[in-house]
């Protein structure tokens, strides 16, 4: 269906240079954005990975179980996105940007805290707050980044965020797989993946803060 959609031809064709993909780190008004994906993505990749692991043997929750929890989540961020939307339209991308980091870090805390006994109640009530951030922020990002770039060369900005991003999201997620085997032998499986959850809540409050700080009124 998409192969039938037409599109104007491009008027004008860049010739794009290896030096280029430098220009988004030496633009200060992208800089910022730049780092917000990229704590985002160190963050959220820390731990996870993990996730489906701890729910299982870490709080003893079934594979049913975790599956209706994820269709409930998945339509959770569904209808959040309405909500976003409202909100960016009244108060612009970096609100939704706060909104999601603080969400976010009140889902990865919330793992750290949650016992076995209170899974079955509350893990889906994380599950959905946790969702309905990375919904937020999945609307977000990359309006705040199209908007933030020039007219010419917006392929090579949201080329390098994107490159930037996904590298160091990958690079946490080896590191967390370290440190997680390292405490294993002194905490045990489920307390060691909890911890990774606790490292990211922190990574997401740097998110929140930098959002508030530094992000453009956009």
């Amino acid at each position: 269906v998409l192969s039938q959609v037409w599109e104007a031809p491009s008027q004008r064709v860049l010739n794009i240079k290896p030096r280029d993909f430098l220009r988004p780190f030496r633009d200060r008004r992208f800089r910022p954005v730049i780092l917000f994906d990229t704590l985002w993505f160190i963050a959220g990749n820390f731990s996870s990975v993990f996730l489906p692991v701890y729910l299982l043997r870490g709080l003893g929750l079934s594979h049913s179980y975790i599956s209706v929890m994820t269709i409930l989540a998945s339509v959770t961020g569904i209808l959040c996105n309405w909500i976003w939307g409202r909100m960016a339209d009244r108060r612009g991308w970096r609100a939704v940007l706060t909104a999601a980091s603080a969400l976010a870090c009140c889902g990865y805390l919330g793992w750290f805290f949650l016992t076995p006994a209170a899974a079955l109640f509350l893990a889906p009530v994380l599950q959905c707050v946790a969702t309905a951030g990375t919904s937020a922020s999945s609307l977000a990002t990359l309006n705040m980044e199209y908007a933030s770039c020039p007219q010419e060369g917006k392929t090579v900005y949201l080329g390098a965020v994107a490159v930037v991003s996904n590298l160091m999201g990958y690079t946490a997620s080896l590191t967390a797989s370290a440190i997680q085997s390292m405490l294993e032998h002194s905490l045990g499986t489920e307390r060691s993946i909890s911890v990774l959850f606790a490292i990211s809540a922190v990574g997401m409050l740097a998110c929140l803060w930098h959002a508030r700080k530094n992000l453009p009124k956009i």
